[in-house]
């Protein structure tokens, strides 16, 4: 993997979080914890539905070795999510706000087959401009969403317009990002005519994607955003407010290096021979994420509590508390991070979908079960940091073992 490709990715990915990060010491000053904790809830039922608005033909866009396939599955990918969101939207007429639970106003739920397409769109032309290696357009994206979300979500609470200013912030980010991404994608794309039996062809050849990775997709991002919902049911949403504002803070990195690193390690071992180069650039990028991570990991061990309540306010000391518990599972979850794309390079869905229910069920016994019996917060979320690291150092386990059978087999 070219140490350049990574940095342009991680460039633009380092210039978004920046924003973000810089953004959220105003944000929790603007809004309480309550109106934070609904734009969690929100942002998490949308990250829920997104991630398989596209049956996960998304995630095979820079598998062929024909552009004019390629072509076809982002065409598909588009379609699919065009259509689930219609669906959303049709299903809003009977159930107007799902998420009133959480504190948020009829409109938050009324834009949500919107935050859907959009989330969707952006995920499947992002893995058209990875095919193309346009790193450096993708991490400009990156930037532009955190600049527009942060923009208007400042400017929206100190209007007064309080949780819809959140998620509007958050719609105009995805936007942001798709449309510069989908204006590449058609400047790049070959005028070629696209055919029913080209775009059919494609979906039987990548049918497991949607198959296996349909519901995989759906337990494993369930394991990692259901619990902001949880703890608003079993707490409050000031609860889920402390918590999403710990997990924010910490999966930074994961979303900057871990998730930058990923794709491009997806895209370029994607393209090797053997089964034994992938393993090599996998322990390559593994070995590099785990130095980077342990020190920073144990300082903030240490550091969270007070660093909290000095950058995000008082009010907010309760969010380091978290930080502390859950800082080494994010560190597994960084330096995992590479090895969870070789799953879907190698085509072993079925396992990364046992793997996941391991997590959805770490997190409803957590966050489910563990409140109903007396736990504290504090108590619920040490269980579901202990059985997330236990999730994380199998994803690793196994992925090495995969790329380590019958060396000499291509991927």
């Amino acid at each position: 993997m070219s140490k350049f490709s990574a940095l342009r990715l991680v460039g633009g990915a380092a210039a978004g979080q920046a924003v973000s990060l810089l953004a959220y010491p105003l944000l929790t000053r603007i809004f309480s914890p309550g109106e934070l904790g609904a734009l969690a809830v929100y942002s998490s039922a949308l990250g829920m539905v997104a991630v398989v608005a596209s049956f996960r033909f998304e995630q095979a866009i820079p598998l062929p070795r024909v552009s004019t396939a390629a072509n076809a599955l982002l065409l598909v990918s588009l379609s699919i999510a065009a259509g689930l969101a219609l669906l959303i939207a049709g299903l809003l007429l009977f159930w107007p706000n799902p998420l009133a639970f959480a504190g948020a106003p009829p409109v938050v739920a009324a834009i949500l087959p919107l935050g859907v397409f959009l989330a969707a769109a952006y995920q499947a032309l992002s893995m058209y401009a990875l095919r193309h290696r346009q790193y450096g357009r993708l991490g400009m994206t990156r930037a532009t969403q955190s600049l527009a979300a942060a923009a208007a979500q400042i400017g929206g609470g100190l209007a007064g317009l309080g949780v819809s200013a959140l998620v509007v912030g958050h719609i105009l980010g995805q936007s942001a990002g798709s449309v510069s991404l989908g204006i590449a994608a058609v400047r790049s794309a070959p005028r070629t005519r696209m055919s029913l039996s080209r775009v059919w062809a494609v979906i039987k050849r990548y049918h497991r994607f949607a198959s296996v990775g349909v519901p995989s997709a759906v337990l494993n991002t369930a394991g990692l955003l259901l619990p902001a919902i949880l703890i608003a049911g079993a707490y409050d949403p000031a609860a889920a407010g402390y918590f999403s504002l710990a997990v924010l803070v910490l999966s930074a990195p994961v979303q900057l290096v871990g998730r930058s690193n990923a794709q491009v390690f997806y895209a370029e071992a994607s393209r090797v021979d053997t089964r034994a180069k992938a393993h090599a650039m996998l322990a390559r990028t593994t070995r590099l994420l785990f130095f980077m991570a342990v020190f920073p990991t144990i300082a903030l061990i240490f550091a969270a509590p007070i660093l909290f309540e000095i950058v995000f306010g008082a009010a907010w000391a309760e969010s380091g508390q978290f930080a502390t518990i859950l800082a080494g599972a994010y560190m597994l979850a960084l330096v995992s991070a590479p090895a969870s794309q070789v799953f879907l390079m190698v085509e072993k869905q079925g396992l990364s979908f046992v793997l996941n229910v391991f997590k959805l069920v770490v997190a409803i016994v957590s966050f489910g079960l563990l409140p109903r019996l007396g736990v504290a917060s504090a108590g619920a979320v040490t269980a579901y940091a202990a059985g997330l690291a236990v999730y994380y150092v199998l994803v690793l386990a196994l992925a090495y073992r995969l790329l380590s059978t019958r060396d000499g087999e291509g991927i």
